[in-house]
């Protein structure tokens, strides 16, 4: 990251999918507490700390601290919808990582959504992106040519309404 905030824009494709995001969360609500496993609530996802422990992260520390805790601060402060920052999340601590060690984004998204909604331990995130890994590699690679991750977030965005569906239709 390496500066004060992440470049992207809000555009009105992501206020739309934000919006349709979370009218199908809120139809999901009575399935927390009969399908909840995961103790997620024992990490913060805007702190250093919780992200170290969770990730025993051991790549070029020093660099990775300073660019880590600036985005944690970015994320902790701003005021915008928590479904867009998970997203800026992802992209920027996937950028953090040399030989595209991805997982651990994902994974740190993953903390940030069910620290928004609970909900998002039931939502099959990770599958869906599986299930897309071509078009989400090719998403960071435009977002990292243009030095603006609003391709990424919009890509994310879809790839939660997808997973959103995936698991209504299955369960709901």
């Amino acid at each position: 990251m390496g500066m004060d905030k992440p470049l992207f824009e809000i555009n009105d494709n992501i206020i739309n999918e934000v919006v349709e995001i979370t009218k199908k969360m809120s139809k999901l609500e009575g399935d927390l507490k009969r399908l909840s496993k995961i103790k997620w609530e024992e990490y913060n996802p805007y702190d250093e700390i919780s992200f170290l422990k969770a990730v025993h992260m051991v790549e070029n520390q020093q660099l990775m601290h300073a660019q880590i805790n600036s985005l944690f601060a970015w994320a902790a402060s701003s005021e915008l919808n928590s479904l867009i920052k998970a997203c800026v999340v992802h992209y920027e601590l996937a950028s953090v990582y040399q030989a595209g060690n991805n997982q651990v984004a994902r994974l740190w998204q993953s903390v940030v959504l069910y620290n928004y909604d609970k909900l998002f331990e039931l939502i099959p995130i990770e599958s869906v992106i599986d299930a897309n890994l071509q078009e989400y590699y090719h998403a960071i690679e435009i977002s990292r040519q243009n030095n603006n991750s609003t391709v990424f977030i919009e890509f994310m965005l879809e790839m939660i309404l997808r997973a959103i569906d995936s698991y209504t239709r299955r369960y709901a």
